[in-house]
């Protein structure tokens, strides 16, 4: 895996390359600014406050304050920008319509080109997916390794352009994804953990990334799960494969996530998450 290298957040701007710099320096600001509103809704969250949504998980009000605060800055700044989030939606698009951001990014080299050429627009254009609060289950029940995660695709006639946030507010820690290059923001951290819980959400594809742990699979996720923790592992030289799943009433466009240290590790976790039926036979052998 790759090494993380920790660095404040205008040499990681200047990183990118210029077509993206803008909305990275955006997408920056304005997790720094969510990551404090999500540290004091933790601190202060009273049990019992939390929703239920039709699809059975769960809400609060700090999910809906986050992608709030992160759909203004976004809107504000590039107002022709398409945001899919997962609290409030994708102003009338359907999020199924955007799963090529993820294939593109985990698809064999081969036939990455062909995702590209049949999502590629005429003309510039940028989607952005939120989820403000991935792992809010843990966030109810008083566990810090719940994220914030968003992402940014840029397209133009010049080429592709993906960066990636994760952050995990409640241990300050926060890293962004580059084309070829995962970095910590600020002074040294890595994702520091109590060895004896388990690995959950998107905490759990980090650790893969940072070489803690040899393989995660997550068989029930939507695409604002799936794309900043793709262009996190693209970055980080990982890798991971994106395979259907049996549809669920009530929670549709759903796919599962498998992340590895090694191809050899990826083989056998998807495997493994086709024996356990959590995943279908992939078309294309990965």
């Amino acid at each position: 895996m790759t090494r993380v290298e920790s660095l404040p957040v205008d040499e990681i701007v200047e990183r990118a390359p210029i077509a993206i710099q803008a909305r990275l320096r955006v997408m920056l600001q304005a997790g720094v600014e969510t990551m404090s509103i999500a540290a004091r809704g933790f601190s202060e969250f009273v049990s019992g406050t939390a929703s239920r949504k039709p699809d059975g998980s769960v809400l609060t009000a700090t999910d809906v304050a986050v992608e709030e605060h992160l759909r203004a800055r976004i809107s504000q700044n590039f107002p022709e920008d398409t945001i899919i989030g997962e609290e409030l939606g994708g102003g009338g698009q359907s999020p199924g319509e955007y799963w090529w951001l993820a294939e593109r990014l985990l698809s064999p080299a081969g036939e990455r080109s062909s995702v590209e050429m049949q999502a590629s627009p005429a003309s510039a254009a940028c989607v952005w997916t939120i989820d403000p609060i991935d792992g809010t289950k843990l966030f109810v029940e008083g566990s810090d390794e719940f994220a914030t995660l968003v992402s940014a695709t840029l397209s133009d006639l010049d080429g592709w352009y993906s960066v990636g946030l994760v952050s995990f507010p409640s241990r300050g820690e926060m890293y962004v994804a580059l084309e070829d290059s995962l970095l910590h923001v600020g002074s040294e951290g890595r994702a520091r953990r109590d060895p004896l819980r388990p690995f959950t959400d998107a905490f759990a594809h980090m650790q893969v990334m940072l070489g803690n742990l040899p393989s995660r699979i997550d068989p029930d996720l939507a695409l604002w799960d799936v794309v900043p923790v793709a262009i996190a592992l693209r970055a980080a030289h990982g890798f991971g494969a994106l395979l259907g799943v049996t549809e669920v009433s009530g929670r549709p466009e759903r796919k599962c996530l498998v992340t590895a240290c090694s191809a050899e590790l990826l083989r056998k976790a998807v495997a493994d998450a086709v024996r356990s039926g959590s995943a279908l036979q992939p078309k294309i052998p990965v």
